[in-house]
């Protein structure tokens, strides 16, 4: 897997609940979220030392106070990858051409 992407440097995988149950029965939840699917990547071929799985329980929802079967409540269950990579120098560089100046 990863010699197609040999610029990925790790893989942060991020587990989600919704607003049901405990701050720490969803902590717990989340992270066992997080550590399913980074079994599950690894599993495919994914070195597992450049997954970190972070359980974030109710904290960063999508929408905010749904539980159960509420509208919304599905998308605060979730997992999210966020894939960090090398920085590109060539994207922040800013020259004294690109700039623009504001001659008042």
């Amino acid at each position: 897997m990863l010699e197609n992407h040999p610029e990925i440097l790790e893989v942060e995988v991020q587990g989600h609940t919704s607003d049901e149950g405990t701050e720490d029965y969803n902590l717990a939840l989340s992270q066992r979220r997080a550590d399913a699917v980074k079994a599950y990547v690894a599993s495919k071929g994914l070195d597992a030392s450049l997954i970190n799985a972070v359980g974030y329980g109710k904290t960063r929802q999508v929408n905010p106070g749904a539980w159960g079967d509420q509208p919304g409540a599905e998308l605060n269950r979730r997992v999210v990858f966020v894939i960090e990579t090398p920085a590109n120098p060539e994207a922040t560089k800013v020259t004294a051409s690109s700039e623009t100046t504001n001659p008042q």
